[in-house]
């Protein structure tokens, strides 16, 4: 008998364009997560093999903004897939129709690789909490009529960051979602560019006093701009996010649908167990074949790896050498970052010489 207390989740994953290289191992440590939900809506096509639990959705990006538009009283925009990370909280809303079925639903990312999701995050936090998680890659929000117009509460607010671009004392979810610009409504604030507008979901749940679940110890969100792995481990500071020093020598290792970091602590391993880990980006490759088989494998920069039988401090070591000249990230991360870093520009100053870019 299903148990009637148990979370029903569907995450909703609008993705245009092409598929990242693993695709296939996002969907295997989908299919492990046998209980939780992924509808993937997409212009791509997918050959291979479909989990149960994963449902692809063709459809073109003009006819999905088309539908977009058709939820708002008001002209959008959505100029492009990336903009879609403004959008992501509106999910809730825009799919209500298609989530009746379902007690929680969520975004994630593509470029993640997942563990266990309901035993790390844990049945009674996803009972108790109405938002888990404040990230881009992940979010799981209750399903309820409140919670998924969430995104539409007025904020009142007066700017003082050095990098804000004032909008009047209400930003509201109208002129987000008018707006050709980027405002990262999905996460935290967590680099200098994307303080311009100092609004988001998570400031929403601050503004409302609701408490949300927002473990960081449970993911693995890889620094972006380092070979070497480097985790994330605060995006709440005034400053942006901090990058973990205290861990050095890491590699991950999924096996059987858990996923865990391996670290050396001293001349021994640790490891904690993660509900997933984002790749960022990053251009990896897999260095295995019957992956349809594999129970396990081993995630190195930059790459997926057969798992040894036995891994040694040195081993980690080895795997995690930095090679400052070898590139992190794809070339389509470095084009968003520069993107963003003109728009920044050109916001601070508006009258400069790239106005007209």
């Amino acid at each position: 008998m299903p148990n009637p207390s148990k979370s029903k989740i569907l995450f909703i994953c609008p993705y245009f364009g092409k598929f990242p290289k693993y695709f296939n191992l996002w969907l295997k440590s989908c299919s492990y997560n046998r209980d939780i939900y992924w509808v993937v809506i997409t212009d791509d096509k997918y050959d291979g093999a479909v989990p149960s639990n994963v449902f692809i959705r063709n459809i073109s990006f003009d006819d999905f903004k088309a539908f977009v538009q058709s939820k708002f009283d008001f002209q959008i925009s959505l100029n492009g897939a990336y903009k879609l990370c403004d959008y992501k909280p509106t999910y809730g809303y825009l799919f209500e129709e298609y989530l009746k079925e379902y007690t929680h639903w969520g975004f994630c990312d593509l470029d993640c690789i997942f563990g266990d999701i309901r035993k790390v995050i844990g049945e009674n936090n996803l009972s108790g909490y109405e938002k888990i998680f404040g990230n881009g890659h992940m979010t799981i929000f209750r399903n309820t009529h409140d919670v998924n117009r969430r995104f539409m509460t007025k904020i009142t607010r007066s700017y003082e960051s050095k990098y804000h671009k004032p909008i009047g004392d209400i930003i509201t979810y109208r002129e987000i979602l008018s707006s050709n610009d980027m405002f990262f409504f999905d996460e935290w604030n967590t680099c200098y560019w994307n303080r311009l507008y100092e609004h988001n979901i998570n400031y929403i749940y601050e503004y409302l006093n609701i408490p949300v679940y927002k473990n960081f110890e449970l993911i693995g969100d890889l620094y972006a701009l380092s070979y070497s792995f480097k985790l994330i481990k605060d995006y709440t500071n005034e400053q942006g996010y901090i990058v973990d020093c205290d861990i050095q020598d890491m590699v991950f290792v999924w096996e059987n649908g858990e996923l865990s970091c391996k670290y050396v602590a001293g001349s021994d391993i640790s490891d904690k167990k993660l509900a997933y880990l984002h790749l960022q980006k990053r251009d990896m490759c897999i260095n295995f074949d019957n992956i349809e088989e594999c129970s396990n494998y081993l995630i190195i920069p930059n790459s997926f790896e057969e798992k040894p039988h036995t891994l040694t401090p040195e081993d980690i070591r080895r795997y995690s050498a930095d090679k400052p000249f070898e590139k992190a990230f794809t070339m389509e991360f470095f084009g968003e970052q520069a993107k963003n870093n003109i728009d920044y520009l050109k916001n601070l100053f508006p009258n400069g010489i790239l106005s007209g870019m």
